[in-house]
């Protein structure tokens, strides 16, 4: 089971990025593969909102672009979405207290 970050699916999107053939390719391999491949929805709104930013990227996404390519991975059968529990509250307060501060909080949140 995977988590993907937002950057992953920008990168793959988005084919004048560095890394766009890398992330691509990696994200093509994991709809297609037999793993469970996890997304939630910070990230797939930050993807939405990043994504459509003209000021962002040269050419961004229409927003039914956008949609339509979330739909399309939300469609696949080996995704999930996963939502936070009861005790999402603690156990963030608990990732932020043990010393994750600054850039790092918003990879923790995701991930918890």
């Amino acid at each position: 089971m995977i988590l993907v970050d937002a950057n992953i699916l920008l990168y793959a999107e988005d084919s004048l990025h560095s890394r766009h053939q890398q992330a691509h390719a990696w994200w093509d391999d994991q709809l297609s593969g037999t793993g469970v491949v996890c997304l939630c929805w910070t990230v797939l709104s930050a993807f939405i909102r990043i994504g459509t930013n003209p000021r962002v990227f040269e050419y961004p996404l229409y927003l039914e672009q956008a949609l339509d390519r979330v739909q399309s991975w939300l469609d696949q059968p080996c995704t999930r979405v996963i939502r936070p529990t009861e005790r999402h509250w603690t156990v963030f307060k608990q990732v932020l207290t043990d010393g994750q501060q600054g850039l790092q909080v918003h990879k923790r949140y995701i991930r918890r």
